[in-house]
Parts: C-alpha cells; sequence; structure tokens
C-alpha cells in the first residue's frame, strides 16, 4: 500500500508518491507502511499453503491508484493480475515473489567467499563534523578540536556537529577526556568514501566515542595498502544498479544504501596494545611468505582456487585477489543486475564461479578494468590520460553559453542541485539540465570512437542513451555532453553525478568550485561512460560463465 511518508518517497516516475490512503485536502493517510492481506478459511486442509503476490500498482497518485486497483477487480481473468510466492529459508521467507537466473541461489555469496564477515564502514552521526571536502579543512577543524585554548564556544562556530549531544554521546565530556587521553595526529587524517566517486577526508579518533562507530576491525585492515570490495546486502526495492563497489579505502557506512560493507583482498593480523582498546587477533593460518598477511578467502574458496590447477605446482592462491575482480566484474554486468535484481535485493550478491582457472583470470582482468575506472585516484589510459578515446573526447566538456573562458566566478554552482533539508541533512533538487540531441559532431566523434573499440555505433548508444544532456553550474557555465545513461548513471543506490553536485551548491559549500572539481566532474562523466561502454563485454563475459559455472560448493 506504499507507506512510510516519514521519509521521501518517489513513484517509479519520479514524481512524489503518496499513500493509497490519502485523501486530497483532507489527509496525507497513513505514514508507517501498511500491508492488505486477506485470508479464506475453507474448511480444506492443504500440504502446501499458497500465497500470491501483486506488484502492478505504481500510480504515483492515491486517487489514480484506487482507480486501478477497483477498475482490476472487474477483470474476467483477475487472477491474472497475481503471481506465486515461495517464502522459503533461501529467500529469507519473502512474500514476494523472487525471479532470478536459472542457478543463482546455487552459486556463493560473497560473504561466503570471505574468510571475515563483511565489515560496516564508519558511522560519524555529528552531522559531517567528522569528514570534509577539504584535507586542510578537517586536519585545521581537528586541530582546534584538540587544543585546550579553544573554548566549546569557538569550537560550535566551526562546526555544531562536535559540540552537539547525541544518543551515547555527550559532546562536552567526550571532548574532555580526549584532551586529556589524546591530541591531533595528521597521521589520524585519511581518504574517505562519502559516496560513490565522491572522495573525501576525514579524521579518524580510535579513542573515546567522538565517531559513533569507528569500526576498529575495518581500521586495521585499511591501515595498510589494501584493497576492498564494498557491497550491500539489501537493495533498495527498485534498485538494479551497481551493487559492488572498489575501494582502497575507508567510508561512511551509508556510501552504498542502504549500508556500505567492506570485504578486504587480504588479512592483516591484529595484535593487542598497551594503549587502545585491546583488538582480537585474527587466526592466519595459510602458508605466506608474509605471516601477518594472507589473501582473504574462505576454506570452501580456497578449495576452489586449488581445484582449478590441474597440477599441485600450478596452484593459483598467489593469485587469490582474482575471485574478487572477478566479483567486481560480474557486480558490474548489465545483463547479470538485470536477472537477478530480484535475488540481489534480498541478501548479499551471488557470484557464478568460472569452471577453469583461465575463464576466472579473464573475468579477473574485466574486473580490473572496472576498478581503475572507479578508482578516482588512479589515471586510465585513453579516459583520462595520454590521447583520449574519439568516444570520450567530447564528453562533459566544459563550456560557457557566450563563450571564451571561464572565470573564477563562473564556477560557483547555483542551479539549485541541492538544498538542506529538515534536520540539516543535504537533499538532491532539480537543479537546470537542457536534454537534447547530439550533436554531428558529438554523433561522429561516438561513431569514431566506438569503431576503434569494437562496437557499433548503435551498440555505443544502447550503452550512452540516445540522448545527451548539457548540465549547467549556473546561467553562464555547463558542462556539455553528458549522456542520458551517463547522467542517469547509479551505483549503490545513488544517481553518481547528481549526488556529487547536490552537496556542492554554492550555499551549502560555501565557495565557489575551483577549477579542479569542475573537470573532476568531466573525468567523472568520462569514467562512467567507458564503464557502460564496457557493458557488451561485462555481458558476454557473465554468459560465457554461466554456461561453464562451478559446483559449488567445492569438494574437500
Amino acid at each position: 500500500m506504499h507507506g512510510n511518508r516519514k521519509i521521501s518517497e518517489y513513484a517509479l516516475d519520479g514524481r512524489t508518491s503518496e499513500t493509497i490512503f490519502a485523501i486530497p485536502g483532507f489527509s496525507m493517510g497513513i505514514q508507517q507502511g501498511v500491508a492488505i492481506s486477506l485470508w479464506v478459511k475453507s474448511g480444506a486442509k492443504t500440504v502446501e499453503p499458497s500465497v500470491f503476490f501483486r506488484d502492478d500498482l505504481h500510480e504515483a497518485r492515491a486517487q489514480e491508484r484506487r482507480a486501478a486497483l477497483l477498475g482490476s477487480l472487474a477483470d474476467d481473468n483477475f487472477q491474472s493480475h497475481y503471481s506465486d510466492a515461495t517464502p522459503e529459508a533461501s529467500n529469507r521467507y519473502s512474500f514476494r515473489p523472487v525471479i532470478t537466473t536459472q542457478g543463482y541461489q546455487d552459486w556463493p555469496s560473497v560473504s561466503e567467499l570471505s574468510t571475515i564477515e563483511p565489515l560496516l564502514g564508519l558511522n560519524d552521526n555529528r552531522g559531517q563534523a567528522l569528514h570534509d571536502f577539504l584535507r586542510e579543512t578537517i586536519s585545521s577543524r581537528m586541530k582546534s578540536y584538540f587544543d585546550p585554548n579553544v573554548s566549546f564556544d569557538e569550537l560550535s562556530q566551526l562546526h555544531k556537529g562536535l559540540t552537539t549531544n547525541a544518543a551515547s554521546f555527550n559532546a562536552n565530556d567526550t571532548r574532555s577526556h580526549l584532551l586529556k587521553e589524546s591530541g591531533f595526529h595528521p597521521e589520524n587524517v585519511w581518504p574517505f568514501w562519502f559516496k560513490p566517486f565522491d572522495l573525501r577526508w576525514c579524521y579518524v579518533e580510535r579513542h573515546s566515542n567522538l565517531w559513533n562507530r569507528v569500526r576498529p576491525e575495518l581500521l586495521v585492515q585499511a591501515a595498510k595498502a589494501n584493497k576492498f570490495l564494498m557491497v550491500r546486502r539489501h537493495a533498495p526495492k527498485f534498485s538494479d544498479d551497481g551493487t559492488i563497489y572498489f575501494s582502497r579505502h575507508i567510508s561512511d557506512q551509508h556510501a552504498l544504501h542502504t549500508d556500505a560493507y567492506f570485504i578486504p583482498f587480504d588479512l592483516y593480523a591484529t595484535r593487542k596494545t598497551k594503549k587502545g582498546p585491546a583488538q582480537t587477533r585474527l587466526a592466519l593460518d595459510l602458508d605466506s611468505s608474509n605471516p601477518e598477511k594472507v589473501p582473504n578467502l574462505s576454506g570452501s574458496a580456497r578449495l576452489y582456487m586449488l581445484s582449478l590447477a590441474p597440477d599441485p605446482s600450478d596452484c593459483c592462491l598467489s593469485e587469490a585477489e582474482a575471485i574478487w575482480y572477478h566479483a567486481l566484474a560480474i557486480g558490474h554486468t548489465p545483463r547479470y543486475l538485470s536477472e537477478n535484481a530480484d535475488g540481489i535485493r534480498q541478501d548479499w550478491p551471488r557470484i557464478p564461479m568460472p569452471d577453469s582457472k583461465q575463464n576466472l583470470l579473464a573475468s579477473a582482468d574485466l574486473g580490473r578494468k572496472v576498478a581503475s575506472l572507479l578508482d578516482t585516484e588512479s589515471s586510465v589510459k585513453g579516459v583520462t590520460a595520454d590521447k583520449l578515446g574519439a568516444e570520450l573526447k567530447l564528453i562533459a566538456v566544459v563550456s560557457r553559453t557566450q563563450g571564451g573562458s571561464l572565470s573564477d566566478l563562473d564556477l560557483e554552482l547555483t542551479a539549485k542541485w541541492g538544498h538542506l533539508g529538515k534536520g540539516g541533512v543535504t537533499m538532491p533538487a532539480r537543479g537546470k539540465l537542457v536534454q537534447r540531441e547530439y550533436s554531428p559532431t558529438e554523433r561522429e566523434a561516438l561513431r569514431l570512437g566506438a569503431r576503434a573499440i569494437g562496437l557499433s555505433e548503435n551498440d555505443a548508444l544502447a550503452r550512452l542513451g540516445n540522448q545527451t544532456n548539457d548540465i549547467y553550474l549556473n546561467n553562464i557555465a555547463y558542462w556539455s555532453n553528458i549522456p542520458s545513461q551517463v547522467w542517469a548513471y547509479t551505483i549503490g543506490g545513488y544517481q553518481v553525478i547528481k549526488k556529487w553536485l547536490s552537496y556542492r551548491e554554492l550555499p551549502l559549500l560555501g565557495r565557489p568550485l575551483t577549477k579542479d572539481e569542475v573537470r573532476y566532474v568531466q573525468e567523472m562523466a568520462r569514467r562512467i561512460a567507458a564503464i557502460l561502454l564496457l557493458g557488451p563485454a561485462l555481458d558476454a563475459n557473465y554468459e560465457s560463465i554461466k554456461a561453464h559455472t562451478f559446483p559449488w560448493p567445492p569438494n574437500a
């Protein structure tokens, strides 16, 4: 019945949605989620109960949805509106039918491939006081926090989140404790994913409860040059986007919607120290030249890797990271996401495993390409460095409506992409976007570039979209030619470019964008376009693996 009006909700067409109980001019309807079920007691004894589910009433307005419901009651084939549901352990006893590709439930989940349970990202709960866009800003703020000569009132002027009490957080007591036990340490300033493609800086303080959840287990694994998959255990109902992200840094707990979990490529041992909280030592029982570090592979995953080697001397445990790059490739495959959206929404994504080392390594190579495109700190030949591919060169060109060069004053983001909502939460807004056809020059560049990477013009348009957009900073400056599918691209439930812009509207950021930030949006669009153009190769890889899938679990 589409409930919970306590949060913003939208229909499939983007219009604000109403609960079916809303009455115009009288009531907004019931605020909490509501389900209506009809139970019939027939007296007949059945071995297996039947559960039917209906999910075709998506009209935005309550009146429209009620009319559609009542109109369907007159259908001669009323039962056709319902589908069978099969609540069972494999789908967490969901009353909603789950449609996945054949064999999906037999594939291992990303959690089953890992030695440890995935680790949650950090939870600030301090109004974003512990991270910021610039390293200098968060460093300066935290230096003041640890300076006993800075009063509590002065600190509040820097950021109210540091001085506002919250659940289990007494701001004054916490600061007093930290002034005695700790101090500012520059090495505690770490890169920090706030959202996909939105890399910021945070201050990591392990002592006391300055962070609501600082996640020491994750910090141990991230303290060295580790790599991670960021995954979701559940996805929103209508989400079918990239469900796995690549990271070399820690993140906010909500960097992916609803929660971001980390799976390290490698595991580092921990030791108890005299200072700070005791941490559990990981049991590292594999042979390794470095006893403090081992590949993060479960027992089943290790058996799988061993089974791919026809000769024990050819054991590919040293190539264990291939499993995680392979999972990343699958997690960004369009066909995998569309075929298995129901399964991905319910639990950890399940990954088909190739039945040969050759196929695993080939899939992992694709995953490495995806990782390099997601890793904004790495340059990618043909995308962000060297000679750009023709298909990307004209994407997100920084432009001025009246021609000429942009000045610093032209870089104020005032097109209303974001605003402060209730409780100081940043909310995305409509902004200024002009949708249009590709120009002849843009179309020709796309055709030539597509041919160079083995795609037809139609293939490229199918991935990028048949139309493009000009995205405005203000009435003067804009990014020209951001294809519709690049603009709409989402990762972990967030529309990537629009989300990035929403936090940088002038009243929120307090300054114009820098030229580097303007170029970053250009680069972001080109990286996303390159990921989309990998779609045919990712789909072909997925189909090949489905046809040659390793039976799970492997035999000892």
